[in-house]
């Protein structure tokens, strides 16, 4: 009988997110947790940008109904932000939301 070895691929998220928006690169970073992207400028420049004021403190409990997605009725409804939808060269989706100030975070770190 043989004996099967698992094999693990860890991924890191050191590095900026391959997210572009049409033909429009983003540099976003991983939040804090790991959990959402944010703008790069928000954790590099250490400035208080409008996506770091929702990461730490994102809108809570029962949100939108109909299926309607809760970080996407967060972003407009609460952030008053612009919801797009970015691509990673795989072809991979993340909703994204645009500030005023034109930083982003990922729509799982504006909604717990």
């Amino acid at each position: 009988m043989k004996k099967l070895i698992p094999f693990f691929i860890f991924v890191s998220f050191t590095a900026l997110a391959d997210l572009h928006l049409g033909n429009l690169p983003l540099k976003m970073v991983p939040c804090p947790n790991h959990a959402c992207y944010i703008s790069e400028s928000c954790l590099k420049e250490k400035k208080s940008c409008d996506a770091m004021k929702a990461y730490k403190n994102p809108a809570k409990g029962k949100v939108g109904e109909g299926g309607s997605n809760p970080g996407s009725v967060v972003c407009r409804e609460h952030f008053k932000g612009l919801v797009n939808i970015a691509n990673d060269d795989l072809g991979n989706e993340d909703g994204i939301c645009v500030f005023k100030d034109k930083s982003m975070i990922s729509l799982s770190g504006v909604w717990k």
